[in-house]
């Protein structure tokens, strides 16, 4: 039932940009929601636009973590969580 609400909400208006994160990440969860958000995007340059930007961070985001980080910023996060703690 849960799945039907969800592509019935797909074919009546574009999701955001935070629904389209969801599905692309949980459509292994959902796979007929993503089929139909699949065929959505195929025809809509908004939500096809917004899945190119989050695939760009989610491969900046590995790049960066793969990596190692600079002294510069593992003191700047020790700051940040200093300020956090206090």
């Amino acid at each position: 039932m849960q799945e039907l609400n969800r592509i019935r909400r797909l074919q009546d208006e574009c999701p955001s940009a935070r629904t389209i994160e969801e599905l692309l990440l949980r459509a292994h969860k959902f796979p007929k929601v993503f089929r139909e958000f699949e065929l959505h995007m195929l025809m809509c340059t908004r939500c096809g636009e917004i899945v190119k930007r989050i695939r760009l961070f989610y491969e900046i985001l590995e790049r960066e973590m793969s990596e190692q980080p600079s002294p510069k910023i593992v003191q700047f996060a020790k700051t940040l969580e200093a300020d956090v703690q206090s």
